[in-house]
C-alpha cells in the first residue's frame, strides 16, 4: 500500500522513547529496600530518644516519590522554518514538486510544563502500549521541575489538521503512561509509612535486646550520661503547583496605550477600510501609499494630530505610528495583499519597532489584485503560524480580522499583539 504522504511527513523529530528505559515495579522493589537502609543510618540514641511516628515522618518524607503531573492548559508553542531532509519525504525522495533535495517545511514545539520526578519518564508502568510516545524532557526552574518538548515537523503546504492529530496522539499516551504510573506511585506512598513504621519497630526492638551491642555513640562517658547526637530535622513536604498562566502583554507598566485607545484604533482603522470596501471603484487609482494617508487622517481626528504616516524610526521607517507624550505608542503596516510572502516580511518589519512602549501592533492589508477573496481567510492564518516568532492565535470576531500573539525578536521575555484586517477592494 502506498504512503500516505501528509501522515508520513509529520513527524517527530527530537528527543528519545519516553517511558521505555527502565521497568518502574523493580524501581519501586529498590526503593523498598532502600527503607531498611535509611532505618539502619538512624543513630541508636536517636531512634531510642524520639517518638516512632516522628521518625517514620521524617523517613518516609524522604524516599515518598512524588508523580508526574502535567500542564496541558499551559502548554507554549513556537514554529520555525526549516528545510526537512529526504529522509522524510514519501517514497521516491525529491521535493513534492518534483525536484531534488529536501522541501520547506515548519518545525512546531510545543512545551508542557510538569512537576513530579524527572527520572520517572524513564520508567515504564506495568500497563504499557508497543508504541511509547517520543518527546525531549527539560530541566525546568522555579515551579516547574521540567518541560516536555514536542517537536513535528511537516511540510509549509500542508494544513495542520494532521498535525493537531498527531499532536493530541503523543499527548494521549504520554497521559496514558502517567496515569498508570501514578497508580502503582500511590499505591507505594499509601503503604510507605506503616512501612518505615514496621521497620524502626523492628530495629529498636533489636537494639534493646540483652546482648545487643552499644550504640554507634557511647552512653556513658566520665562516669555520667551524654546526649551528643544531632537532632533531626523534620522536613515539610510543600507541594509546587503552577501557577496560572499569567498574560504579559497586559503587564507592562510603561505601556502608554491603553486596552480601551487600542480597540478604539482598531475601531477606526475598521471603519475606514470598510469605506475602502463600498467604495472601491474611487480609490481603485489609489496606491498604498494615498490609502494609508487617508487612514492616518481618520486616526488624526479622533487622537488631536497624534498620529503620522511614513515616520522614520531606528530601522526603518513605520507605515501609521501614533505618539503619546512624545514617544510612540502604536505602529501599523499598511500593505497591499501580495500573498503569503508579503505577510511574513510584514511582521519582520514589524518586529523591528517592538518595545516595552510599543507592543500593540497592526497589519492593514488591501486586497486589489485577486478575486475571490474568500480563500484569503483561510490562507492568512495559516501562513501567519509559520513565522518564527507566532506564539498563538487570539480570539477575535468579524471576518477578515485577525489577532497573534508574537515574540519580540529582542527579548524573549517580550510579547506583542498584532491584529491584521484584510479589505477586499479587486478592481472591476
Amino acid at each position: 500500500m502506498a504512503a500516505n504522504p501528509t501522515t508520513d511527513l509529520v513527524k517527530s523529530t527530537r528527543g528519545k522513547y519516553l517511558f521505555s528505559t527502565c521497568d518502574l515495579n523493580s524501581t519501586l522493589a529498590v526503593y523498598r529496600k532502600i527503607i531498611d537502609q535509611r532505618v539502619e543510618s538512624i543513630p541508636k540514641s536517636q531512634l531510642l530518644s524520639y517518638p516512632i511516628d516522628a521518625l517514620a515522618e521524617h523517613v518516609a518524607s524522604i524516599i515518598e516519590i512524588e508523580p508526574l503531573e502535567i500542564y496541558e492548559e499551559k502548554k507554549v508553542v513556537s514554529r520555525q522554518r526549516i528545510d526537512i531532509g529526504v529522509d522524510v519525504l514519501p517514497a521516491g525522495g525529491g521535493r513534492l514538486d518534483g525536484s531534488a533535495g529536501g522541501i520547506k517545511g515548519t518545525r512546531v514545539t510545543i512545551s508542557i510544563p510538569f512537576t513530579g520526578y524527572p527520572h520517572l519518564w524513564m520508567l515504564r508502568p506495568s500497563q504499557y502500549i508497543n508504541n511509547p510516545p517520543k518527546a525531549r524532557i527539560r530541566k525546568g526552574s522555579g515551579e516547574a521541575h521540567g518541560f516536555i518538548d514536542i517537536v513535528l515537523d511537516q511540510p509549509f503546504d500542508e494544513g495542520v489538521e494532521n498535525l493537531k492529530y498527531q499532536l493530541n496522539r503523543i499527548i494521549s499516551a504520554i497521559k496514558f503512561y502517567v496515569n498508570y504510573q501514578r497508580s502503582e506511585i500511590d499505591q507505594f506512598n499509601v503503604h510507605l509509612s506503616e512501612r518505615v513504621k514496621a521497620a524502626l519497630r523492628d530495629r529498636s526492638r533489636k537494639l534493646q535486646q540483652p546482648g545487643t551491642a552499644r550504640a554507634e555513640e557511647p552512653e556513658e562517658k566520665s562516669g555520667r550520661a551524654t546526649h551528643d547526637y544531632k537532632p533531626i530535622i523534620m522536613s515539610e513536604k510543600i507541594p509546587r503547583p503552577i501557577r496560572p498562566y499569567r498574560d504579559r502583554v497586559t503587564d507592562h507598566s510603561d505601556q502608554t496605550l491603553s486596552d480601551r485607545d487600542y480597540e478604539m484604533v482598531l475601531n477606526i482603522l475598521r471603519n475606514t477600510g470598510r469605506n475602502f470596501e463600498r467604495t472601491r471603484e474611487a480609490l481603485v487609482r489609489y496606491d498604498e501609499e494615498i490609502l494609508r494617508d487617508i487612514m492616518a487622517s481618520s486616526l488624526n481626528n479622533v487622537f488631536k494630530r497624534q498620529a503620522s504616516s511614513e515616520v522614520f524610526r531606528r530601522v526603518g521607517k513605520t507605515d501609521i505610528q501614533i505618539e503619546e507624550e512624545g514617544r510612540p505608542a502604536f505602529v501599523a503596516g499598511c500593505k497591499v495583499w501580495r500573498g503569503p510572502n508579503e505577510l511574513l516580511r510584514s511582521v519582520d518589519q514589524l518586529s523591528e519597532y517592538l518595545n516595552l512602549r510599543v507592543c500593540k501592533t497592526a497589519l492593514v492589508f488591501f486586497n486589489t489584485n485577486y478575486a475571490g477573496a474568500s480563500r484569503l481567510l483561510d490562507e492568512i492564518p495559516f501562513a501567519f503560524s509559520g513565522h518564527s516568532s507566532f506564539r498563538k492565535q487570539l480570539t477575535v470576531g468579524g471576518q477578515g480580522e485577525w489577532r497573534f500573539l508574537i515574540n519580540s525578536p529582542f527579548d524573549e521575555h517580550m510579547e506583542a499583539v498584532v491584529h491584521i484586517f484584510l479589505f477586499n477592494m479587486p478592481a472591476g
